[in-house]
């Protein structure tokens, strides 16, 4: 997650002085400029997590879940002030696929 710290001391701080610097250069009325609502998710793809698809109550090492699956409610984040989710966005050509975990970091 420190990372999440970096993005936000960087990159957000770099996004809205860019944003401003723009609305300077067009030499708009300061009284008519505005600061950009931002939304900022950081996609994780280095980590250990993996889901396998459940058929008749048993669970099969074979079975990726198919692309689209979304995880959003269980094996989260341990605090809940944190939005994340997994996400299956690609089939697996061999083995097994691994989800992208994202968080929400900032949201304006």
């Amino acid at each position: 997650v420190c990372v999440c710290v970096q993005v936000l001391a960087h990159e957000v701080s770099a996004i809205f002085d860019a944003y401003e610097n723009y609305q300077a250069a067009k030499r708009m009325d300061p009284k008519l400029r505005v600061k950009p609502e931002v939304t900022v998710i950081i996609c994780q793809k280095r980590h250990r997590t993996k889901f396998y698809q459940a058929v008749h109550g048993g669970l099969i090492d074979s079975l990726n879940p198919p692309p689209g699956t979304l995880v959003d409610r269980q094996l989260l984040h341990p605090d809940p002030t944190v939005p994340n989710a997994y996400l299956v966005s690609h089939k697996a050509l061999q083995g097994v696929a691994h989800p992208c975990r994202y968080f929400k970091i900032l949201d304006e």
